[in-house]
C-alpha cells in the first residue's frame, strides 16, 4: 500500500536530496576527477550502501555535460557472465556517432569497434558498476580492451565501482599499478549531519519530523546513507499508518528489529518516499 506523506511536509523523496559531502567523500570525489583527466583508470570501493552507484552516477553525468569525453556503460543481469564481447558492445552502443548505424555480430564486433575508435579519435571512459562481480577473465579482457584502443591512438579509461574484494580481482589480473584507488567510506562520526542535512533537503520543517530520542536511537545503529535512508523511510511510513507526527522512538524501534536492525538493507529501502 503506498502512503500519503504530504502530511510530514514532504518536499522531496530522499533520493532527490543531493549529495552529501564529508571530506572524505570530497576527497574521492577530486581524487577520481583528477585521475580521468589524466587518462588513469578508476578503482572506487566501498561497503554496501557507502555510495558507490551515486557517485558513479554523478561523475558520468558531469562528464557527458562536459561533452569533450565519451561514456559507456556495462550493464548485465548477470555480471560473473560478461565477456569482452559484452563490453565491447556496450563501447560501440554508447559511444558510435551515426546511432542507426546497425550493431554488427560477433565475428566483425572487433573491426566494427576499431572503426569506432578511429571515427571518434577522443577518450573514452566504460564504467561498470558492482564490477566485484565480473569473472576473473573480464577483469583481463579489460586490460585487451584498453590496450586495443592504444593501438589505434585513442584511450579507453576504465571505472569499476564495487565491493572491496574488486581489489583483489584487479591485482591478480595485473591491472596498471598507476591506476587511481579510491575507497568510500561510511558516516561514522559524520550520522547526525547527515541526518540533519538530509531532513532540511526534504521536508518544510525538518525539526518536526523525528523526536530527539528516535534520531539518536536510529542513528546509533546505523552508519551509511542507504541505512538511513531506509530506516527513515520505513519509520515514516510506519508513522503515517497510525498518523502518527513526530514518528517516535517506539516506531523506530518497532521498524528495525522487523527489519533486522537494517544493516543489509538492499536498496530498495531508498526509493520508498514519493511525494504528495
Amino acid at each position: 500500500m503506498d502512503y500519503n506523506l504530504a502530511k510530514f511536509g514532504l518536499i522531496k523523496p530522499f533520493e532527490e536530496a543531493g549529495t552529501f559531502e564529508t571530506v572524505s567523500y570530497k576527497a574521492a570525489y577530486d581524487a577520481i576527477k583528477t585521475a580521468v583527466h589524466k587518462q588513469s583508470h578508476v578503482m572506487v570501493t566501498g561497503q554496501v550502501g557507502t555510495g558507490k552507484t551515486k557517485l558513479l552516477r554523478r561523475i558520468k553525468a558531469e562528464l557527458n555535460a562536459e561533452k569533450k569525453i565519451l561514456t559507456a556503460t556495462v550493464f548485465a543481469l548477470d555480471l560473473s557472465k560478461v565477456t569482452i564481447a559484452s563490453m565491447m558492445y556496450a563501447v560501440i552502443l554508447d559511444a558510435r556517432k551515426t546511432k542507426n548505424r546497425p550493431v554488427p555480430g560477433k565475428k566483425e564486433l572487433k573491426n566494427f569497434l576499431i572503426q569506432t575508435i578511429t571515427q571518434n579519435k577522443t577518450m573514452t571512459v566504460l564504467f561498470i558498476d558492482d564490477a566485484h562481480q565480473l569473472s576473473n577473465k573480464a577483469v583481463t579482457d579489460l586490460i585487451s580492451l584498453s590496450e586495443l584502443f592504444s593501438q589505434h591512438d585513442s584511450r579507453l579509461v576504465i571505472m569499476l565501482f564495487g565491493k572491496p574484494e574488486l581489489i583483489e580481482k584487479i591485482v591478480s589480473a595485473g591491472f596498471d599499478k598507476s591506476a587511481c584507488y579510491v575507497e568510500l567510506e561510511d558516516l561514522s562520526g559524520f550520522q547526525h549531519q547527515y541526518c540533519n542535512w538530509l531532513l532540511e533537503q526534504c521536508f518544510k520543517d525538518p525539526d518536526s519530523i523525528f523526536t530527539m530520542e528516535a534520531t539518536e536511537f536510529m542513528l546509533t545503529h546505523a552508519v551509511t546513507p542507504l541505512q538511513i535512508n531506509g530506516i527513515a523511510t520505513k519509520s515514516l511510513y510506519a508513522a503515517d499508518r497510525i498518523n502518527q507526527r513526530p514518528v517516535n522512538l517506539n516506531t523506530v524501534k518497532k521498524v528495525m528489529q522487523h527489519n533486522g536492525c537494517l544493516i543489509n538493507m538492499s536498496s530498495n529501502g531508498t526509493d520508498l518516499i514519493r511525494s504528495g
